[in-house]
């Protein structure tokens, strides 16, 4: 069962590192979808490629035709919000074939929304990113680990989207 005190705990412990919430696998109108509707809640405030070319105008006029160049495989954005649970954002978007991308949303535990900060709001605003995205599986962790040594029984996995799931099962959230 998922205690949601540890998790809150997890995911607000100033320890100086990101948490990381990563979506996938993510295709390109679910992506596009997403970005519409984070713009709901965040403004861009910058966003660039590897290269280090800004991508600012592109994503503000809504020209989503980067996500398809084969050239870059990555994209940097940096999002905030003076009302969101999470005021502060950065998003990376990559991607090694047009059909299949992951979305990565980093934050510190400072940018949190506190005191106030409500682990069911949390939790319900990531499953709602998870119904925009319509992706298989979304895990929230520390900076250190990693999808490719994703277990989730690994000590840097706080949660994942399928422990989720198989507590509401059998319980409400924040119980």
């Amino acid at each position: 069962m998922i205690n949601f005190d540890l998790i809150k705990n997890a995911l607000s412990e100033p320890d100086g590192g990101l948490r990381e919430v990563t979506f996938t696998p993510v295709a390109l109108p679910r992506l596009v979808g997403f970005i519409d509707f984070f713009r709901d809640s965040h403004h861009i405030v910058k966003a660039y490629n590897t290269t280090g070319e800004s991508l600012l105008q592109p994503l503000s006029s809504q020209d989503y035709t980067l996500f398809s160049d084969t050239d870059h495989d990555l994209v940097h954005i940096i999002w905030e919000s003076g009302n969101s649970i999470l005021p502060w954002v950065q998003g990376l978007i990559n991607w090694s074939s047009p059909e299949e991308y992951e979305v990565e949303l980093s934050f510190y535990p400072n940018d949190l929304r506190k005191p106030d900060f409500n682990i069911d709001a949390f939790v319900d605003f990531l499953e709602e990113m998870k119904r925009v995205l319509d992706c298989a599986e979304y895990y929230v962790r520390y900076e250190s680990a990693s999808w490719n040594i994703y277990r989730p029984t690994n000590s840097s996995v706080i949660y994942t989207g399928q422990m989720l799931s198989e507590h509401r099962k059998a319980k409400p959230v924040g119980n």
